[in-house]
């Protein structure tokens, strides 16, 4: 049995480190790279958080996500079949398709993902990159 619990444990840390984002810009990078990949255009995200596990070891934050997109039937399906495959973890928990006169379809999905904090290696590493002045008024970027 104590066996069996360190391999799930191993199991959850490797799902959270390969598949969880850790801030909203990377959610919205990889939504934006789907939809350029499919045609499609993403016209619309409010988003809406809350903790889960709060003051334990697998602390997240639920990330729920109301999108709007537009485009042709068939990429709009492989837009959510590419969701559904992608390496972040996207759960789709509503899909809405309207029809439009211009022959475009709109689809308004409710998806979840969750974000977790950054690994102790994560921190060191951004607090080691270099940072490099910015061209337009002299402050430092990462």
């Amino acid at each position: 049995l104590d066996g069996k619990l360190t391999a799930a444990t191993t199991d959850a840390d490797k799902f959270y480190e390969t598949r969880l984002p850790t801030a909203y810009s990377e959610v919205l990078a990889e939504l934006g790279a789907l939809t350029k990949k499919q045609g499609v255009k993403l016209t619309r995200v409010q988003y809406a958080e809350s903790p889960e596990l709060e003051g334990a070891a697998g602390e997240l934050t639920e990330v729920r996500m109301d999108a709007s997109l537009n485009g042709d039937y068939r990429p709009l399906v492989l837009f959510m079949n590419s969701l559904e495959r992608d390496k972040m973890f996207f759960l789709i928990s509503g899909v809405t398709l309207t029809g439009q006169q211009s022959g475009s379809v709109g689809l308004r999905l409710r998806l979840t993902t969750y974000l977790r904090p950054k690994s102790a290696a994560e921190r060191t590493k951004a607090e080691a990159s270099p940072r490099v002045p910015s061209s337009k008024n002299g402050s430092e970027t990462r």
